[in-house]
């Protein structure tokens, strides 16, 4: 089962006069929209349907606009999608987003993110409704709980970035809108954002989340030594390469006074910390050498029946 939503987004200023509009501009936007939508049918659909994004060039006079269409494939049976009503269509996820106004005054993640104008959330609150009210400052704001969903996820900021701030950086472009339709001049059924107002979009960076921290002793192969400060050495044990941070203040106060000479394929056996953090990249492991215990130097010998 397949059903589209339709939406166009337009971008308007001086250097689009003449309905063109450079593709280094165009094409980074437009893929970051493909991308949003990917990622916001991945949180509100739980992997139960597919969706992409078709592309059709339509334009109205002094500016360049963009025919979208969101093509979404239910991997389900209909029998079982009309059971689930938790299934969002393309034309809800559209909406949700805001590239669509089916309800103007209900607000949508692009709506919400021009409100919220950069100012921290100082508190969120859960209604008998099942909205959320969102307080900033003496103003708050009531939302659905998916609003708030696609506005933590920082995929889809970094493509709203993507989409509306990197064009908008550039001189001649003044605003973005977007609609179901194209604004004729006596329609003005559209939600634009101007160049001043870019900054509202740009992606902040998640503080990353630590999971766990796991400490053991271990023997490690040198691969690299770093005499400068606070540079990491690069060691393996065995199986896996990583660069590690000695903070065994001892043991750099030898090597810097040259109390210590290392060779090739040289051990240390040391108290190894691992920490695990959740980063905007996924999971990554962080690796910190806290107390060197021996030094050996590998010298293969022939065993004698001594």
């Amino acid at each position: 089962m397949v059903n589209r939503a339709v939406f166009h987004i337009i971008y308007d200023g001086q250097a689009l006069q003449n309905n063109e509009m450079d593709v280094k501009d165009l094409a980074p936007s437009l893929l970051a929209l493909s991308d949003l939508f990917d990622e916001a049918n991945h949180i509100l659909n739980n992997g139960q349907t597919k969706i992409g994004l078709n592309v059709k060039a339509s334009f109205k006079t002094g500016c360049f606009g963009v025919e979208l269409t969101v093509v979404q494939d239910m991997l389900s049976s209909i029998k079982n999608l009309f059971k689930d009503e938790n299934v969002l269509n393309a034309a809800t996820i559209a909406t949700l987003t805001g590239f669509t106004l089916k309800d103007i005054v209900k607000p949508t993640l692009i709506s919400f993110i021009k409100w919220l104008k950069n100012r921290k959330i100082k508190q969120v609150e859960l209604l008998n409704n099942g909205l959320l009210r969102v307080i900033v400052d003496d103003e708050s704001i009531e939302v659905e709980k998916k609003i708030i969903d696609l506005y933590r996820n920082f995929k889809i900021r970094k493509a709203l970035e993507a989409a509306i701030v990197k064009p908008l950086e550039k001189d001649g472009i003044d605003s973005f809108a977007c609609s179901e339709n194209m604004p004729s001049n006596n329609e003005q059924l559209f939600f634009s954002i101007s160049k001043e107002e870019r900054e509202y979009f740009i992606a902040v960076e998640p503080e990353d989340e630590q999971l766990e921290e796991v400490q053991t002793e271990v023997y490690l192969q040198l691969l690299s030594i770093a005499f400068q400060e606070d540079n990491k050495w690069r060691f393996t044990d065995g199986s896996n390469k990583f660069h590690a941070e000695i903070k065994d203040v001892e043991f750099l106060q030898r090597v810097q006074s040259n109390e210590i000479a290392f060779r090739k394929d040289d051990l240390l056996k040391v108290i190894l910390v691992i920490k695990q953090k959740i980063t905007n990249k996924g999971l990554r492991p962080d690796y910190q050498v806290l107390k060197v215990l021996e030094h050996r130097t590998i010298s293969k010998q022939m065993d004698l029946p001594f």
